[in-house]
C-alpha cells in the first residue's frame, strides 16, 4: 500500500546486518524426506488432472474412483522406508516449472470482471503474478496483460488518485497498457508523452487533460507544475521525432542570380518530358496490374498494413487528400496534403479502440464507422471499410505489444501543399539512418514516384505505386541535394533522355549549386491534356475521396480475407499476400 506516489517520498529499504550462523548438524532423513513430499506432491497433481480428464468423459466410459485412506503421514514414511531398502528405486518426476504453474493457475481464472478482481487475484497468487511477469515480453506476461486489459482498458484514474494499489499490482497495469515504467507516477508521465500532439476533439477532451487532473488530485498544483511536467518532457524527448526538421519548399526561383539560369530551365523541362515518357514505359499501360502483382507478394504484408493505417486517418477527412506516416517502433509521425491539425485526434481513435477487447472493441468499432464512412450508405463500401479498419486496430494493438504505448508526433509543413510523401521524406532524409517505415494512404503522383524510387531509392526502400498523372507540384526542400537531383535525372543513363547539350546543362547547373532552376522546371510540370482524375492539392474538389484511383487503391487494402475469432473478440486473419 502506497499513499503517495512520488520518487522523492519511496523510502530506500536498509541493508540487513548478516550473521553466521552455526552450522546444523546433518539429517540423514530429511533429504529422503524431502524427495518424498516432492513425489507425493507429483503424485496427486497426476492425480487431479486423470479426475479432469474423467469429468469431461461420458458417464458410460468413466471409471470408478478408489479412494486411498492412507494418510500423508503413511505415505511419507512408507516412502521413507523404502528408500533406506533401495534409494534408486524412487524416482521424483519433474514438475512443471513456476512459469507453467502459474500459466495452468492464470488459465484456470474466470475472466476478471473489475479492477477488484485483478487486484485479489494479485494479491492472492503475488509469486506467480511475479512469475508471469518475468520476462515482462514473455508468454505469460503477454498472457496476464490481455487479461488485465479486459478490465484496464486505460490509466485507472480513480486508483492512482486514492493512493490504492500495490507495486505488483502497478506492474501489471503497466504492462496492460503497453508501459515501459513501473513506478505509478512515472507511468503517468510516460502516458502524457505519447498524447502531447493530440489536441481535444469536437465531441472529446484532449486524453493528456485527464492525466494532469489526476496527477494535480493526487500529488499537488506545486509538484505537477515543478515535477511532473518535467518528467513529461523527459519521456518526450526520447522519442524518434522528437525533433523533426523543418518541412519546407525548395526554392524554385533565380534567387542566386546565375547567368544561364532559364537555360538550365528550359534544358531541364526538356529532359524530364522524355523522362517520364521512358519511365511511363517500363510502368506499363496501367496499375492495375501493378496492384495485383502486389497482392500476391507476402513480403509486403507490412507495407500493406501501414498504408491501411493512413488510409484510415485520411477516412476521417477526405479533405486531407492523402496521408503518410512515418514509423519506427512505438514512435510514429503523421503527416497530411491539408488539414493535419486533427489527425492526432484520428490516431487517438484507432489506438484507443485498438487497446480494447471483446463487446467492448465491437462497441468501438460501431462508434468509428460513421466517421470513416463519412455519410456513404453503400453496403459494399461499408464491408471494405470495417475490414481495413479491423486489421488496423490488429495491427495498432500487435505494435504496441512489441514496442510499447505509441508515441504521436504530427508534423506540419511550413508550406501548403507539399504532398504527404514528400513531407515524410524531408524529415526522414534529415534523421541520421533513416526516419522509419513509410505508409501513404494513396498511390503517388508521378513526380512522387519519381522521386522516391530514382532519386533517392534507399531513403524508403519499399513498394510504391503512381496512378502516372503530373501535376503543378509543390517540390520538398530535399530537392535541393545535388545528389538526389543527379538520380532523379538519371544523368549516368547509358542511353540519354534528350540531347547532349541538355545533359551537359544539367550537370552544369548542379555543379554551380544553380539547382533551382531544375526544381522550378519539375514544380511546373504538368502535361497538357492529362488525366486528372486523381485530386491532388494542385487538383483539389469537393469528391476527394471518391476518385477512381483511391478506390482502386482502397479495393486492394481491403482484399477479401476470413473473418476469425479470437479469444471472443471479431479478429481478421493476416494472410500473406
Amino acid at each position: 500500500m502506497f499513499n503517495k506516489h512520488t520518487k522523492s517520498q519511496v523510502k530506500k529499504t536498509p541493508k540487513k546486518v548478516i550473521t553466521k550462523k552455526k552450522p546444523k548438524k546433518d539429517d540423514t532423513k530429511q533429504p529422503k524426506i524431502d524427495k518424498a513430499l516432492l513425489k507425493l506432491a507429483a503424485d496427486q497433481l497426476a492425480q487431479q488432472q486423470q479426475n479432469v480428464q474423467q469429468q469431461n468423459l461420458p458417464p458410460q466410459a468413466q471409471q470408478p474412483v478408489v479412494v486411498d485412506l492412507v494418510t500423508p503421514e503413511e505415505s511419507i514414511e512408507e516412502s521413507v522406508d523404502s528408500m533406506d531398502e533401495d534409494p534408486a528405486a524412487v524416482q521424483v518426476p519433474a514438475g512443471p516449472s513456476p512459469a507453467e504453474l502459474a500459466r495452468q493457475l492464470l488459465a484456470q481464472q474466470p475472466p476478471f470482471g473489475s479492477l477488484a478482481d485483478l487486484d485479489t487475484f494479485v494479491t492472492q497468487h503475488p509469486e506467480a503474478v511475479a512469475a508471469l511477469l518475468d520476462p515482462p515480453d514473455g508468454e505469460g506476461a503477454k498472457a496476464l496483460a490481455e487479461a488485465a486489459r479486459r478490465v484496464v482498458p486505460d490509466l485507472p484514474h480513480e486508483l492512482f488518485v486514492s493512493g490504492r494499489g500495490g507495486p505488483l499490482l502497478w506492474r501489471v497495469i503497466g504492462r496492460a497498457l503497453n508501459l515501459r515504467s513501473t513506478h505509478p507516477v512515472e507511468m503517468y508521465a510516460e502516458a502524457a508523452a505519447c498524447v502531447l500532439d493530440v489536441p481535444a476533439g469536437k465531441t472529446r477532451p484532449a486524453p493528456i487533460e485527464a492525466i494532469n487532473q489526476a496527477v494535480i488530485a493526487a500529488e499537488g498544483d506545486t509538484w505537477f507544475q515543478t515535477g511532473f511536467k518535467k518528467m513529461v518532457a523527459e519521456h518526450a524527448a526520447q522519442g524518434v521525432y522528437a525533433k523533426p526538421a523543418r518541412v519546407r519548399a525548395a526554392p524554385v526561383n533565380n534567387a542566386g542570380g546565375h547567368a544561364g539560369w532559364w537555360d538550365y530551365q528550359k534544358a531541364a523541362k526538356r529532359h524530364i518530358k522524355a523522362l517520364f515518357q521512358r519511365r511511363r514505359q517500363e510502368l506499363g499501360a496501367g496499375y492495375q496490374k501493378t496492384l495485383a502483382d502486389m497482392a500476391q507478394e507476402p513480403t509486403l504484408k507490412d507495407e500493406r498494413r501501414r498504408d491501411r493505417l493512413a488510409d484510415m486517418l485520411f477516412c476521417f477527412d477526405p479533405e486531407r487528400f492523402c496521408v503518410a506516416t512515418l514509423q519506427e517502433g512505438r514512435d510514429i509521425a503523421l503527416f497530411a496534403n491539408h488539414n493535419a491539425s486533427m489527425l492526432g485526434v484520428s490516431f487517438d481513435r484507432l489506438l484507443t479502440a485498438s487497446r480494447l477487447t471483446g463487446q467492448a472493441r465491437e462497441q468501438a468499432v460501431a462508434e468509428l464507422m460513421p466517421f470513416l464512412l463519412q455519410g456513404s450508405k453503400d453496403r459494399a463500401k461499408f464491408d471494405k471499410t470495417r475490414r481495413r479498419l479491423l486489421k488496423t486496430l490488429d495491427y495498432l494493438a500487435e505494435t504496441e505489444s512489441a514496442h510499447g504505448r505509441m508515441r504521436v508526433k504530427v508534423i506540419t509543413p511550413e508550406d501548403a501543399g507539399i504532398h504527404a510523401e514528400m513531407q515524410a521524406a524531408t524529415v526522414a532524409k534529415a534523421m541520421p539512418g533513416g526516419g522509419g517505415k513509410l505508409g501513404i494512404s494513396k498511390m503517388c503522383c508521378l513526380q512522387c514516384w519519381v522521386t522516391l524510387t530514382k532519386g533517392d531509392p534507399k531513403l524508403f526502400d519499399r513498394t510504391l505505386v503512381t496512378h502516372q498523372n503530373t501535376y503543378r507540384w509543390p517540390p520538398p526542400a530535399l530537392l535541393n541535394d545535388p545528389e538526389v537531383l543527379w538520380r532523379l535525372f538519371d544523368l549516368d543513363a547509358a542511353e540519354p533522355y534528350s540531347s547532349g547539350d541538355d545533359t551537359a546543362l544539367i550537370k552544369k547547373a548542379i555543379q554551380q549549386g544553380a539547382t533551382s532552376a531544375l526544381v522550378n522546371a519539375y514544380h511546373y510540370w504538368k502535361e497538357a491534356g492529362a488525366d486528372t482524375g486523381y485530386l491532388s492539392s494542385g487538383d483539389e474538389g469537393e469528391d476527394a475521396g471518391d476518385d477512381p484511383h483511391s478506390a482502386a487503391y482502397q479495393d486492394y487494402l481491403s482484399r477479401e480475407e476470413a473473418l476469425t475469432k479470437k479469444k471472443g473478440v471479431t479478429l481478421v486473419q493476416q494472410v500473406k499476400k
